[in-house]
This record gives structure tokens, C-alpha cells and sequence, in this order.
């Protein structure tokens, strides 16, 4: 961990004394604490923070701090939110400027930073804390490699469990059984199941929809492992396949094989998205990919880069990202395949090894 924090400080690049990353409430825990500390519990009210030298100390309530089993870290116990404040403003008493993670800070948490540290002078670090993030450790990438195995081989049996009049939100259901059952210690984001024109929808919220014959049956999920995760997309066609939705098949498989081509160390994200989309935009299907070609991947599903126009970054190795080309037809149904890749020294390393091919079930 002392490496990864030495890292973070080298790329925040700022005469900074510590960086406190603060927690709220079970529902919003900064992602970033996970980063800092490499734990993975829920660790409410609590802090992390973090020095240059490569020294961390965790701020925990009673509850959580028994499940702290790492020792190249220093455990703070509190029992209430004086005891909290107190400790916070002990561990950073000499520190004048300290990083804060603004994109994840909530307004009353900040007031109440201010508060402690009066003297200080806080600093955003967020842009900081999601580059860093960006590029994966070894740690990191043995995470995101078993999230990926698991949601594989889930994505594999989906054919297997398909039937007519089966829902979406049953499919949910047994989706997320089945990573559990092989290993995720949570799904990585909410499950979609879109089946028939619904799967044009590329945010579409599961629902009572049955499959029918005919229907695009499309999934799109992931696994969480020890906080990372996974992200996986497979479209079936239920029944036997029209000519018009080969056509939509074989031409989003195509343009996956050129993001995958074109995602290599030293190419820019930009360059990634507009080559697959201009790609689609020469077949029959122009104007019907509606979104980016892919994020990158880590602690969060959108972990702090996008595969589109608007990001001119230059991918890196150890970056890891997803490659998820689609075409929709809003009366007919969509096409979406999508995958995990890890950038590497010139090459490319796909995660996700689930089949490819147009299945017919």
C-alpha cells in the first residue's frame, strides 16, 4: 500500500501534507477510502488518511474496526463524533494543506472539515485520486481478473436457463444467484435485462416484460470481488434470428474487433470511440450507436475515463476498460457486446472470455 500512496502523491503533484478522505453515510462512502486503505467493508462515518511518506491511518467506528486485519496500517477507534473530530484533527495537527476528495465530499462533511481544521488550507485532490485510479496495481488487476472469470461464466449459462415467458426481472434474479453462487460478493451495478424492443433501451430498468419468440434477449452485469468489479454485456436472439438482426450482430461484433485493434498503449480515448464509431456510422446502422464505446473500470463501474469524443487522454498499461459498441433500433431492439480489457505493454489482454458469436436459442 506504502507504493500505491507514494504514487497517488507523485500524480496529485501538489505541495500537499496529507490527503483525508471522508465517509458519510452506508450510502455514500467514498470510493477512494478503498483505494487509500485496501480494505473492503462498509466503514460508515469513518476516514482515511493518507501522508507522503506512504503512511495511512483509518479513523473507524467500534462496529467496523474489528474487521481491520491489516497491519501496515495505523487503526483509530472512535465511539462518537467528538471522538471522531478529535482524532482527525490529532492525525493531521501539523498538516497546513490537506487534499480533499471534493467530487465525493458531501457539503456538511466539508463545513465539518473546516471546522475541525480551521488553520488548514483544503485542496481538491479529486482529479488527482482518479488518475491514479486509472492505472491498476498488480493487486487491483488480480481483482478485477477474478470479477471477470465470475461474470464469464455466468454470461456462458445464460442459454441454458432462457425460456419463453421467462421475465426480465426473474433473469435478474437468477443472474445475480449464479455470481454469487460462483464467487461475487455482490453485483458490480444493477443488473439489465431488456428483452424484445426494450433492449434499445441501453439504460433500461428491468421489468414484467416476457420473452417472446423472435426477441433480442440482452444482459448487462457484473461481479464484485474484495470491491472490484466487473462489466459484461451478451445479446441472444430468442428463436431464430431475421436477416436484419445478423446484421446488427455482425456488424457490432466488427466494431468491437476495432476498439479492440485500436485500444492500445499510446492511442487516445478519443481516437478508441471514434474508430469504432465511425466504423458503424458507414453501414446501414449510421446514427443508431447512441453512446460512448466504453469506461474505464475498477472500484467504480465508471471509474474516472470514457471511451468517447469529449476525452482526449492517452491510454496507458494497466488501464483497465471496457470495449461495448451497440446499435438500436427503437421498434425492433438493440444490440450491445461488451467486454473487459486490460491495456499492456503493446498489446491488449481481454478479460472476459465469454462466447462471441451470434447465439440462437
Amino acid at each position: 500500500m506504502k507504493k500505491r500512496i507514494k504514487r497517488l502523491f507523485n500524480i496529485i503533484n501538489k505541495d500537499i501534507d496529507a490527503i483525508l478522505v471522508k465517509n458519510s453515510s452506508r450510502t455514500h462512502v467514498d470510493l477512494s477510502f478503498y483505494y487509500i486503505t485496501g480494505l473492503k467493508g462498509v466503514f460508515e462515518q469513518g476516514a482515511a488518511i493518507a501522508f507522503p511518506n506512504g503512511d495511512v491511518h483509518i479513523i473507524a467506528s467500534q462496529l467496523e474496526a474489528c474487521n481491520i486485519r491489516k497491519k501496515d496500517v495505523n487503526v483509530h477507534v472512535f465511539k462518537s463524533k467528538k471522538e471522531l473530530n478529535d482524532i482527525t484533527k490529532n492525525v493531521l495537527k501539523s498538516s497546513k494543506k490537506v487534499g480533499i476528495n471534493s467530487e465525493d465530499l458531501l457539503h456538511k462533511d466539508y463545513l465539518e472539515i473546516k471546522k475541525i481544521l480551521p488553520k488548514a488550507r483544503l485542496i481538491d485532490v479529486s482529479k488527482g485520486l482518479l488518475e491514479a485510479r486509472m492505472k491498476k496495481d498488480e493487486k487491483e488487476i488480480k481483482e478485477i481478473k477474478k470479477a471477470c472469470r465470475i461474470a464469464s461464466k455466468v454470461a456462458d449459462e445464460l442459454p441454458d436457463i432462457l425460456h419463453e415467458n421467462i421475465t426480465e426481472l426473474d433473469m435478474v434474479g437468477r443472474i445475480e444467484h449464479l455470481m454469487r453462487l460462483k464467487g461475487a460478493e455482490d453485483r458490480a451495478f444493477e443488473t439489465i435485462v431488456a428483452f424484445g424492443k426494450n433492449s434499445a433501451l441501453p439504460h433500461h430498468v428491468s421489468g414484467k416484460t416476457k420473452l417472446k419468440k423472435g426477441n433480442f434477449a440482452l444482459f448487462d452485469f457484473g461481479a464484485m470481488v474484495n470491491r472490484y468489479l466487473s462489466d459484461i454485456t451478451r445479446t441472444f436472439v430468442y428463436g431464430k434470428a431475421s436477416k436484419l438482426q445478423k446484421e446488427m450482430y455482425e456488424t457490432v461484433k466488427k466494431a468491437q474487433e476495432i476498439g479492440f485493434d485500436t485500444l492500445k498503449e499510446g492511442s487516445t480515448f478519443k481516437e478508441v470511440h471514434l474508430a469504432v464509431k465511425s466504423y458503424i456510422d458507414k453501414t446501414k446502422f449510421k446514427g443508431k450507436f447512441i453512446h460512448g464505446t466504453g469506461h474505464t473500470l475498477g472500484l467504480a463501474v465508471h471509474d474516472g475515463g470514457r471511451l468517447n469524443e469529449g476525452y482526449k487522454e492517452i491510454l496507458e498499461e494497466n488501464m483497465v476498460l471496457t470495449v461495448e459498441p451497440g446499435v438500436y433500433l427503437p421498434k425492433i431492439g438493440g444490440v450491445r457486446i461488451e467486454d473487459d480489457v486490460l491495456v499492456k505493454k503493446g498489446k491488449i489482454e481481454i478479460l472476459t472470455n465469454a462466447k462471441r458469436e451470434l447465439i440462437e436459442i
